[in-house]
């Protein structure tokens, strides 16, 4: 994709100066979308937790120069009832914003050099059976609320592997237009693992699609010794639409980016164009997750 300089200019009198990657805002806080006030609260208690490298390309041709690996660290938290996976690197980056208001680099800080990718998934909320999404589209929360998906694993108990030192099986999946490969520890007796993924006998240590665009590894896992909560999050002002829907903006900033910053409250500016009207250009598109 070629590199274009664009300045975004918020109606909301914000200034922004990324791009949205994967469909998640980056370079800021929840907390900082319509001031410091978002959606926070405890939901449940963490019985275990998972962190992740989630390692991912921003071109489709992973061979150009402007495609490269990114990194996050995502975790999956199990709690007494509800399963919630997010951004990590994320929560990490909220915390020092309310520790230092100007002047700092939280990049620096956090011995990183890339964003963090803002969605969450939260299995068997608000109820036993759904999963609830929401994710972070530059000024407002998108999120909606869809059965669990129903994954149908084929397991190949011959392909074994350890990591973080559990005994894991492979198995794959064809989802939303991928087909992946996973690893799971059966004797972690959590069907659960990163992003949507889910229904194997054990917790799933890492998974990754064929193309490897996407790749979750698990690098430790912890019982809490205290009493830590699981929180619900989100940005202060939601839009609650379906998957469909959610996918529609998510592919409009690259069919249309003028439209797509129009839609959140935004101008943007593009070196030789001026700001950018709805229908004046168009971008290559990124791999997506969910990629129909």
């Amino acid at each position: 994709m070629k590199k274009i300089y664009i300045i975004v200019v918020a109606l909301v009198s914000v200034a922004m100066s990324f791009l949205p990657f994967q469909g998640y805002s980056q370079g800021r806080q929840r907390y900082q979308i319509k001031g410091d006030k978002w959606i926070h609260f405890a939901i449940d208690t963490c019985q275990c937790v998972v962190n992740y490298e989630f390692k991912f390309y921003d071109e489709m041709d992973k061979t150009k120069s402007g495609g490269k690996i990114n990194y996050d660290t995502k975790r999956v938290e199990v709690g007494n009832r509800f399963v919630r996976y997010h951004t990590y690197l994320g929560e990490r980056m909220d915390s020092l914003g309310h520790v230092y208001s100007k002047g700092y680099s939280w990049h620096d800080k956090l011995g990183v050099n890339n964003n963090p990718t803002w969605e969450d998934v939260y299995f068997n909320y608000p109820k036993s059976g759904e999963l609830f999404f929401t994710s972070l589209l530059i000024n407002y929360e998108y999120c909606y609320v869809e059965p669990i998906p129903k994954m149908e694993w084929k397991i190949i108990e011959d392909k074994d592997t350890i990591i973080v030192k559990h005994k894991c099986y492979m198995a794959t999946v064809d989802f939303s237009g991928r087909h992946y490969k996973a690893w799971f520890a059966p004797d972690i007796p959590i069907q659960y693992g990163p992003y949507k993924f889910n229904g194997l006998p054990g917790m799933i240590l890492k998974i990754e699609d064929d193309e490897k665009f996407f790749t979750w590894t698990a690098i430790s896992l912890v019982t809490p010794r205290n009493i830590k909560p699981m929180y619900f999050e989100q940005a202060k002002t939601v839009v609650k639409t379906d998957r469909k829907g959610y996918l529609k903006m998510l592919n409009m900033f690259w069919k249309d980016p003028g439209m797509f910053y129009k839609s959140q409250g935004a101008k943007v500016y593009v070196g030789g164009i001026g700001y950018l009207q709805p229908g004046q250009m168009s971008l290559s598109q990124i791999p997506e997750i969910e990629n129909e």
